[in-house]
């Protein structure tokens, strides 16, 4: 039998998420991502503040899911809200 110390087991069964963390925060680099498995959530958090323009079209500073998947569809949503912006459309249109 061998051995392991708790940190060394919570290293391999965080292994997964810490991999879709680092893929979440490669796809969407303008959040940080944060897995919390005791609260069961994950977190994207805007890595710099937003306009007043930005706030008015929808966009968040935080968002909090209970899966990364569901992360992902909010997230998705949020660029989609900022390339509106980008392409001059006006906040909700």
């Amino acid at each position: 039998m061998i051995a392991m110390r708790a940190a060394e087991i919570a290293v391999i069964v965080s292994a997964p998420e810490e991999r879709q963390r680092a893929a979440l925060e490669q796809t969407f680099p303008e959040w940080h991502i944060v897995h919390d498995p005791h609260l069961r959530r994950w977190t994207a958090l805007r890595r710099r503040p937003l306009t007043d323009r930005e706030v008015k079209a929808g966009i968040r500073c935080m968002l909090i899911r209970a899966s990364p998947e569901r992360l992902v569809t909010v997230l998705v949503r949020q660029v989609q809200i900022s390339l509106g912006l980008s392409a001059g459309h006006p906040p909700g249109g």
